[in-house]
């Protein structure tokens, strides 16, 4: 059995450049991901925002407090998080 070493050199060059062009879209996508990644999801809303799972408090009593439940799990079911 003959064995091309142009055949050899060429495929170990294309692996090579596959692995490095991946690693290199890798690196790019994760410099995106934090790029565009808020810097504190967790925070309380601002203005007429409305935080879905935020603690309930029965000390507060409001004549609509089941609307407002209902309200946040409309909310919550229609953003889809």
């Amino acid at each position: 059995m003959v064995i091309s070493l142009r055949k050899l050199a060429r495929w170990v060059q294309m692996v090579l450049l596959i692995c490095l062009f991946s690693f290199v879209l890798f690196k790019m996508m994760e410099v995106v991901h934090v790029w565009i990644q808020p810097t504190d999801k967790y925070r309380e809303p601002k203005g007429e925002s409305l935080k879905v799972n935020s603690d309930f408090h029965f000390d507060q009593w409001r004549d609509d407090w089941a609307a407002e439940v209902i309200h946040r799990l409309k909310v919550f079911y229609f953003i889809g998080e």
